[in-house]
């Protein structure tokens, strides 16, 4: 059985304030424990783990003993499932490549986002579903359709309604350089750029690491980004298809890189 002592804690604290307090809402113990009531209630729910940078102030706050708090740091580690355990889906070498005969499949994320928003548990291929779920117009709606027929990328079934002819997982070449990708790569970054501002911070994830290394490991660095990738797509794999995110990971110099070296890459 999975280890939940943090969660029997949070609620035991919860259930001694309410007693105490006849009315106490779950957003004043968010604000007691100075987590945000959304994450609260994600954690309290068991659907996402407990945030490290709050472990250390709410075991002081829970007033907690050496025992629970022994008890309480394990049970958190014990519900992050390590990456490194995760076991790549083998349909993941068995993709379907496109190139750049894909140029607008590839360039424009609408396409990307519809192929993928077909993989939803609720999928159902009408106007109305998509235009409420991905911010498009009609008109638009009916290009990318139009295009990913074309592409053979859709099919309709014997009932005339659309659906994947190359299976949920397609990829783009890698290591070849390519201006539908640069331009997919442009409108992510200005995508998230737009999210940072939208979208509350309980529904996105942006982080950087700064680094030293050197250039003639950058093929390394990229095989454990790519590795990361498969890992993360066939995590989730498993778990009810509700919504589509996008991923972004970024790997960029920050210096000048000598121009020798930059020629010894190529």
């Amino acid at each position: 059985m999975e280890n939940r002592f943090y969660i029997l804690k949070l609620n035991e604290a919860l259930n001694s304030l309410k007693k105490k307090y006849p009315g106490y809402s779950l957003r004043r113990y968010a604000r007691f424990l100075k987590i945000p009531a959304s994450t609260l209630a994600l954690i309290l729910n068991g659907k996402r783990p407990f945030p490290k940078k709050f472990i250390d102030s709410t075991i002081e706050l829970l007033k907690l003993d050496n025992e629970e708090i022994k008890l309480f740091k394990e049970s958190i580690t014990n519900s992050i499932k390590l990456i490194d355990k995760v076991k790549i889906d083998p349909n993941f070498d068995n993709r379907f490549v496109i190139d750049e005969s894909y140029y607008d499949v590839i360039a424009q994320w609408e396409h990307y986002a519809l192929l993928t928003l077909m993989e939803l548990d609720d999928f159902v291929f009408s106007s109305d579903y998509i235009l409420s779920k991905l911010n498009m117009t009609s008109k638009r709606l009916q290009e990318v359709v139009e295009t990913l027929e074309k592409a053979e990328l859709i099919e309709k079934d014997e009932i005339a309604i659309y659906k994947l002819s190359k299976g949920p997982l397609i990829s783009t070449t890698e290591d070849i350089s390519s201006l539908a990708l640069r331009e997919s790569h442009k409108e992510t970054l200005e995508m998230a750029a737009e999210k940072l501002e939208d979208i509350d911070v309980e529904y996105r994830d942006f982080s950087s690491m700064t680094v030293s290394l050197d250039p003639k490991s950058l093929s390394n660095a990229k095989e454990l980004i790519r590795d990361f990738r498969k890992k993360f797509g066939s995590l989730f794999t498993t778990d009810k298809k509700k919504e589509v995110f996008q991923m972004s990971i970024q790997l960029f110099p920050l210096t000048k890189i000598n121009e020798i070296n930059t020629k010894a890459l190529n």
